[in-house]
């Protein structure tokens, strides 16, 4: 009988390879996971279908944009109307200035409409719908040829490289525009090769290469004014609609998209019992768990944190272990997700452990929970406004804080806290 029981007991706990592997999907990195995806689009998918060009384009990003900041074309005020005005506006403005027929103007406004805040040209945009819309108003035909020649225009108002279509093509432009000799470009041209088919070693360059790239700009459509962090391409977008907080997966659209395309060329192999297949319906499973599970933690973090959000109070106390048991996650798992991940809030980005608070052991029971920054913070306030002539021990630092804050504390705790704060003992901070 209890031979049986045990039986039981492990068949239950016992993990099936299905649930492993998502496991394993779950707690990979982005590079890790990004290469499991990048082997099934390579296996299955056609590499100039729209949705993969884009994602391989983000890949690039992810791998180059660290070097590819080019100061110079950032200098070179790009922006010559206030800063207030977007990227579409800009465009529109230098396109009513342009030398184009008035059909073209109509053309170059569509376009312009699918050019996203990062300068990328939208893969919603359909040539075809451009070409209705200009037999409708003008009675004209047109051909693809002569859309892609408002398109280069585009391409070529400041910032320069905006409206391209992939990595590359808004690299090459520039290069055509930089003001250099001829043997410096061609070998401009060579660099960009070697990104666009991710061959290019940075660390093995010379100091006359990377100087070349620093001329270069993944992102053209950042300003003068644009801080380096912004090249940092977040995970997560935090959006307000209709007075509330929403959290999305950046790129949702584009994930979703590769899914489904992968997963119907997936089902239509015949060999079912084939293990490999079954393991690579697994990892679009699991792909999307984790897509799902980040969601799910950006959600948390702003459940527990909307007062910070809404700039109504401080950032509370906030562990890895608290994510954990309301996401159902380990904290391990917890800890891998949330590692190397930014989410955008007000055009900027900050990583997910900014939000992460370690709780001081705060021993009053009617004393809130205090966080270790809120802590220095009232130890700070206490010890700037002390009088010099009689300054605070740290008992009487100690008792302070539970008669102003009711927060209870260690009088080692508060001593810690005074030491890591760079205050002296009260005999030596005495006038």
């Amino acid at each position: 009988m209890k031979q049986k029981l045990n039986q039981k007991q492990s068949q239950k706990f016992s993990l099936t390879p299905q649930l492993r592997r998502q496991i394993e999907l779950l707690s990979n990195s982005n590079e890790e996971n990004r290469k499991e995806l990048l082997a099934l689009i390579e296996k299955y998918l056609d590499s100039e279908e729209k949705p993969v060009r884009y994602f391989q384009d983000l890949l690039l990003l992810n791998k180059y944009s660290s070097f590819l900041s080019s100061q110079e074309f950032l200098d070179k005020k790009l922006y010559q109307a206030s800063h207030d005005r977007n990227l579409n506006e800009e465009l529109l403005e230098q396109l009513k200035l342009s030398n184009l027929e008035n059909y073209q103007i109509l053309i170059g406004e569509y376009l312009i409409d699918y050019i996203d805040p990062e300068g990328r040209l939208s893969l919603e945009v359909e040539y075809g719908d451009i070409k209705k819309l200009i037999n409708e108003v003008f009675s004209k035909n047109i051909s693809d040829k002569e859309i892609n020649y408002v398109l280069k225009k585009i391409q070529r108002f400041e910032p320069i490289g905006c409206g391209y279509r992939s990595i590359k093509e808004s690299l090459l432009i520039q290069v055509e525009e930089i003001d250099l000799d001829r043997k410096t470009k061609y070998r401009m041209r060579e660099l960009v090769e070697g990104i666009s088919n991710s061959s290019l070693e940075y660390k093995k360059l010379n100091n006359t290469d990377k100087q070349i790239l620093k001329k270069l700009n993944f992102l053209p459509s950042f300003n003068s004014s644009t801080k380096e962090e912004n090249y940092i391409r977040p995970d997560l977008i935090l959006k307000k609609h209709e007075g509330k907080f929403l959290v999305i997966l950046n790129d949702k659209f584009l994930n979703e998209t590769l899914y489904q395309m992968i997963s119907e060329k997936i089902n239509s192999n015949l060999n079912e019992n084939d293990n490999s297949i079954k393991d690579e319906k697994n990892i679009i499973v699991g792909l999307k768990k984790r897509e799902e599970s980040l969601v799910e933690i950006g959600k948390i973090i702003l459940d527990l944190q909307t007062d910070y959000l809404e700039d109504k109070g401080p950032l509370l106390p906030l562990g890895i272990s608290d994510i954990a048991s309301k996401s159902n996650l380990s904290k391990s798992t917890v800890s891998r997700l949330m590692s190397s991940k930014f989410i955008e809030i007000r055009n900027k980005n900050l990583p997910l452990n900014y939000f992460l608070q370690r709780k001081v052991n705060n021993k009053s029971k009617k004393g809130q929970d205090v966080t270790s920054q809120q802590l220095q913070d009232k130890i700070t306030s206490l010890l700037d406004n002390e009088d010099v002539s009689s300054p605070l021990s740290d008992e009487k630092i100690r008792k302070k804080l539970f008669e102003k804050f009711d927060i209870t504390l260690a009088r080692r705790t508060v001593t810690k806290y005074r030491i890591a704060l760079n205050f002296e003992s009260s005999r030596n901070r005495k006038s």
